[in-house]
Parts: C-alpha cells; structure tokens; sequence
C-alpha cells in the first residue's frame, strides 16, 4: 500500500490545529519545565552544565565525595543561567555551608531534585506509583511502567529484576510493563545464540505467567491480561530478542497472551523484521493464538551504535540522517496499518513529533484499523500534547520510567540520555519548548516532516551491516581482508 497524497498534506492542517490547541493550554509545571529548556537550549553552556552536574555528581555513594564534585562543578560553570532566584539561594546555600554539612545537605539536594523530576520519572514507592496510576487510569489512560535500571551482571541481579517485574504486575493498579532482556540474562554473548535464548526464555516466561496471572479490568469491566512489552536495545541484541519473543509465546501456555516487542525504525532493516513478526504472528493467530503489538519508535542508541561502530571500524547500522529515521517510521505504519495487517500486529505510535500521530490518527480512520493503533508518549514530557490527543478520542498509552530512591543514580543516567536526545538538532521536543505556530520554528518542523515524506520512494531497506561469516576471506598483502 501507499500513503495517498491528500492524507500527507492533511496531515500538515491537522498538526497546525493541534499545536495551536497546545501552545496556549500549557500550564504550571510544564510551562516551568519548557522555560528551563528553552534557556537551556539558548545557552549551550547550560546544557553541557546540566548533564557534567547529573553525570558525575551523584555516582558516588560517599556523601563528603558527592558534595566535592558538586562544587567543582558550581566553580567551573559560572556563566549558566537558567536557575529560578530560589534555586540560586538554594545553590548558594549549599556552597556556603551545605559543602561542609554533606551528611545533611546532600539527601536533601537529592531529595529536591527528586520531587523536581518527579513527573518524568515517576517515584516507584507505594502509595505514590498506585496514586499515579488510579489518577491516569481516571482518566482512561493505561501507563507503561519501565523500571529503570542498569544491565544485570549476575544470576542473582537477574533473578533479583524478575522479581521486581513479577511484585510489580502483582499490583492491582499496574497493567502494562516494559522489560529488557539485559535485565533477565547477564551473560547475553551473540556468539552463543542458543544459549542465550534459553536463559532468556526462561525468564521471560516466568513474567509472562504473572501476566496471566494477575488479571485486570479494562474500561467495558472485561478481564484480560496484563501486558508485558519487551524494549529494543542494541542493534547486536536484536536477533536474540526477536527470537526469545518467539519462542516464548510460540508455547502452547501462552498462545493466548497478547504481548508486545519494540522495532526501532532508525535502523534500515527495521521493515524485514517487521515483515518476519508479521508473518509470524499471522500463522500464530489463524491458529487461535492472540496477536501481538510492534511498538514503533525512532530509536534512542545511535550514540552507542556510533561509538562502536568508530571504535571497531564497522559501519554504522543507523540511518545517518534523521529524515531517513522519519521516512522508514512511516514506511512501517504504512505497513501495520494494512487492513490486511492490523488484525494479527497491533501498533503503538510512540513519538512526540504531532506530525507522526495526526499521520497516524488519519490513516488509521481511513483504513477503519483505529482499534488496533494506539499514540504512545513519554510520562510528564508534554501533558498539553497529551490531552489534545486525548480530547481527539485517540487510544493514548503514557510511557513512565520510574525509579526509586535506592535506583535514583540509574534515574539520573536516564534523564542524561534524555536531555543529549531531545535537545538534538533535529529532534521535534527540540523545537517544542515553547514552540508556536507561524515561526520559524514551526517552518523547520514541516519541512522535515514534507523531506521525510519525499524520501519515502527512495529510503534504503536493507542492513548496513553485511558481514558474512560463510563467505571466504580474501587475503591481500598478507592480511585478511573482512567481507563487509
């Protein structure tokens, strides 16, 4: 199928409408937070400063350490500007005499920046988590929780995180869980396929069964069960994440389980495994299984798939442009959204770009597949954005990191890839603080919405990684010669 022209220029209106809806409903917390990154994102000093001030402060567990590299990094960065008067008391306080009081002042520097970001990355406590979720719940909306936290690095941290996973959908008032296989095997080694899989099957398996389990109601009172997403992470994991996702619901236990799995469309391969899943769960669902749901999203670790691929000479497996990222996202929501298609793979539109969710919202009417289709976005990241998509009836499901304060350091390191993500160039939140219709700003916006849409024809589809291990290696000048 193809995107008919009239829907991509609608798309434009549509967005227009959106954005103009939002720009005056934005309020308290969030108005606050979008006038911070907009000083930010003036002064990149600002932002170098933020993300020194979270990276490395807050490692150490060593109150007198911690209070130490807070103030190196107070007297190296005198130029920032984009501290309210009263955390510029706060600060000056702490430099004064909290650096000589650590045992004090420090729990309470973490404390306030705690209750600060608190409503992007949600605290994991009980009640508060059970109060944030009734309260979305109210308002008809279901929450995604992932639990942040580092790779695994032995059995007992493994089997530890599967526990987390299985109390948390224990709760009556959590129904909807990312996980990762990092956080279930600590010795995943693509070498050792099979192995892997085993482990992480077994895992994964005992998750799957607390989803069945643990039951809840959706709106129309009906019983169902939990859902369980696995989350994408690096390209090397993708074949060993797909494969477990299969083999697991590929049981006979879990044929009625409607689970769900990541795609990241920065990568050019992303259509052949959308294609595989699809064919898949086809198979799987014309055999009385449930379908499953692909999660589509841009993807959050090219500057790790960069680094390794600088570091070992490899080329990239990203698109090397964002336009390119955009234009493979609507090649796979042209795709999923085939009526043909939509039954056996359900989609989730996670992005904050309004041009990607008017697309979708206006695709999916035309195709009668809206039950199938939901709009995905970051907890606590636009809750204007969110309640226009809302008021348009759309299927809205809120992705919400959450952490507790045993797990705040992993918090911290999420916020950092956060912010490097979302103040990118080319990134849509970018340009969303404070963004308003008829600027430049906006200007920038449809054309890399209309640049995506040009090069949808022409966006490559195939892996930029082609290594083969069957094929025989050439030797010149007494070296061998690798066939990427």
């Amino acid at each position: 199928m193809s995107i008919p022209k009239n829907i991509t220029q609608e798309v434009k209106t549509v967005a227009y409408e959106w954005q103009k809806k939002i720009q005056i409903s934005r309020k308290g917390k969030e108005q606050d937070f979008h006038e911070m990154m907009l000083k930010m994102l003036k002064n990149p000093v600002n932002k170098i400063f933020l993300i020194e001030l979270l990276d490395q402060s807050f490692r150490s567990h060593n109150e007198n350490r911690v209070a130490d590299q807070l103030e190196h990094i107070f007297a190296k960065y005198k130029s920032t500007d984009f501290f309210s008067q009263f955390e510029q008391i706060l600060i000056w306080l702490f430099r004064d005499v909290g650096v000589y009081v650590s045992s004090i002042s420090i729990p309470m520097f973490v404390k306030y920046l705690r209750n600060d970001i608190s409503s992007i990355v949600i605290k994991g406590e009980d009640p508060i988590l059970s109060k944030h979720m009734q309260k979305r719940k109210k308002e008809g909306t279901r929450v995604n929780i992932n639990v942040i936290g580092e790779i695994v690095l032995s059995k007992e941290e493994a089997d530890q995180r599967v526990k987390k996973y299985i109390k948390l959908l224990e709760n009556p008032d959590v129904d909807y869980l990312s996980i990762k296989i990092s956080n279930l095997f600590s010795q995943i080694v693509p070498h050792a396929h099979e192995n892997n899989i085993e482990h992480i099957s077994s895992q994964l398996e005992k998750v799957y069964s607390a989803a069945m389990q643990n039951k809840y109601l959706d709106k129309n009172a009906k019983e169902n069960y939990k859902f369980v997403n696995l989350d994408m992470e690096e390209y090397r994991d993708i074949e060993i994440t797909i494969a477990s996702f299969k083999n697991v619901l590929d049981k006979e236990k879990y044929k009625n389980l409607q689970a769900g799995i990541v795609i990241q469309t920065y990568l050019p391969d992303a259509m052949i495994y959308i294609k595989d899943l699809y064919a898949w769960a086809k198979k799987r669902v014309d055999n009385g299984g449930a379908p499953i749901k692909i999660r589509l999203v841009k993807g959050a670790n090219q500057e790790m798939e960069l680094t390794e691929a600088s570091l070992r000479g490899w080329p990239n497996v990203t698109y090397a442009s964002k336009a390119e990222s955009d234009a493979n996202f609507k090649i796979a929501m042209d795709f999923l959204f085939d009526p043909e298609v939509a039954p056996y793979v359900h989609t989730g539109v996670a992005s904050h770009n309004l041009f990607d969710h008017a697309l979708a919202m206006l695709l999916a009417k035309e195709r009668k597949v809206e039950k199938y289709v939901s709009a995905e976005m970051l907890e606590g990241m636009s809750e204007a954005a969110y309640e226009i998509l809302k008021a348009e009836g759309l299927n809205v499901i809120l992705y919400a990191p959450t952490a507790t304060k045993e797990t705040f350091t992993n918090a911290i390191a999420y916020l950092v890839r956060r912010f490097d993500e979302n103040t990118a160039d080319q990134n849509f939140l970018r340009h969303s603080f404070g963004l308003e219709v008829d600027t430049p700003a906006w200007q920038t916006l449809i054309k890399g919405y209309d640049d995506a849409i040009a090069l949808i024809p022409t966006v490559d589809q195939k892996p930029y990684r082609r290594q083969d291990r069957n094929l025989e290696i050439i030797k010149q000048q007494g070296c061998g010669k690798l066939p990427f």
